[in-house]
């Protein structure tokens, strides 16, 4: 999973103290290593006082696990730094032309390959050739600019603070904003409330937190003497006109085969590897189709649930059955508070989705025996699955809800004004 953090500024109190409790709080996300490193008037400073860079990181090993992946990481001169929280997939792509181009790998870490291809394409050049799900910051020393990027899809989260005084925050989760000490979380975003109650979640850079905010999927910022400037560098192409030309039959193949490429990828790694398996169409097609990558040698892990409604389980373990998969099942009969009280605190803000129950379940059975784990989130995304798609192509269904539609309650225009 791994954790970011970090800031940059003339606050007096952007220091080693800060930096640390800002990454102590993402330890859960990082048990493997942990790094820091700080700069003042553009070069290295390890002594007391004042900082006026800082980045740190936790670490989760999966490509790479020895000492040489250790982060914040630096280019060949150590005027490039990164704090990178991800998985570049397709970075094997790339390191042979960087490599003809001369630029020296010292690692065979994806991390070390961002730096190299920020310096050789830019940022935005960088960001067009890899394939992940990412969040980074990297600061370049000769240009004193500190440039924070996000995935296409914002797989991986990254949230930031600029004060009025042009001081920049950043981290992979809001408590870590929270323990720098430097944001009033006692101002509440109002539309981020009744975004909450409307959605079940703030959309888009906002949170509940009115001085933090989200940096947008697919975007990178660019922070330079105390001024933030965001920039978008993808956008999801909706609308293109379909292919009419090609039959049911032809997209099927091509859908299964970016499928089994996708799998592929993320199943390069120098740790264990398993499955979340509901049983569901979704993490039944990415099981079998994993099974057949990589000969069905995968673990799999379900949550089952004593009302039978609920249940999942029998369905998981008769696909994994049929795949050739070993499953391993863990009933939960109930949530004692402590445990949800953890799995409350881990999102920062409220949630309405209550999967994310289940989910912290999983992961923690998972956790036992593997560090990654694929899974079949966002199919009924991907593919409109959910009904309230179906309501959404017939104009909002029923004529009760486009009364509701046609009528909101004082207050909420201003979650109109704010899509």
């Amino acid at each position: 999973m791994c954790g970011i953090v970090g800031f940059a500024g003339r606050a007096p109190s952007l220091d080693r103290a800060t930096l640390e409790a800002m990454s102590l709080t993402l330890q859960h996300r990082g048990p493997d290593d942990a790094g820091a490193r700080l700069w003042r008037e553009g070069r290295p400073f390890d002594g007391p006082g004042t900082a006026e860079v800082g980045l740190a990181q936790r670490r989760l090993s999966i490509i790479d696990l020895s000492p040489a992946g250790h982060q914040p990481m630096a280019n060949e001169d150590e005027t490039v730094w990164i704090t990178y929280n991800g998985e570049f997939y397709n970075f094997q792509d790339h390191r042979a032309d960087l490599e003809s181009a001369g630029h020296r790998f010292h690692s065979h870490c994806d991390t070390e390959t961002i730096l190299h291809l920020y310096e050789q394409h830019g940022l935005p050049g960088a960001l067009q050739r890899m394939n992940g799900m990412f969040a980074f910051a990297l600061w370049d020393t000769r240009r004193r600019t500190l440039l924070l990027a996000r995935d296409r899809a914002g797989k991986k989260p990254l949230y930031y603070a600029h004060r009025p005084d042009g001081t920049l925050l950043f981290a992979s989760e809001i408590k870590a904003l929270l323990a720098s000490g430097l944001v009033d979380r006692s101002r509440m975003d109002e539309t981020a409330l009744l975004q909450f109650w409307l959605y079940g979640y703030p959309i888009g850079e906002r949170t509940f937190y009115q001085d933090i905010r989200r940096l947008l999927p697919g975007h990178y910022a660019t922070w330079q003497d105390g001024r933030l400037t965001t920039h978008e560098y993808w956008d999801c192409p909706f609308g293109v006109a379909p292919e009419t030309a090609r039959g049911l039959d032809d997209l099927a193949d091509e859908l299964e085969a970016l499928l089994r490429d996708a799998i592929r990828l993320r199943l390069i790694a120098d740790v264990p590897v398993g499955l979340f398996l509901s049983g569901g169409v979704d993490s039944s097609l990415i099981a079998a189709l994993t099974a057949r990558v990589a000969g069905g040698r995968l673990k799999s892990y379900t949550i089952g649930f004593a009302q039978e409604a609920f249940n999942e389980a029998p369905h998981a373990a008769a696909v994994a059955r049929h795949l050739g998969l070993e499953n391993v099942a863990l009933q939960v009969d109930d949530v004692p508070p402590g445990d949800f009280a953890r799995i409350v605190r881990h999102f920062d803000e409220p949630f309405g989705d209550n999967s994310s129950v289940p989910t912290w379940y999983v992961a923690q059975l998972a956790r036992r025996h593997v560090t990654v784990a694929l899974t079949g989130d966002a199919g009924d995304e991907l593919f409109a699955g959910y009904e309230s798609y179906a309501d959404g192509l017939r104009l909002w269904g029923t004529r009760a809800q486009r009364r509701l539609f046609a009528r909101p309650r004082r207050g909420l225009e201003r979650v109109w004004d704010a899509r």
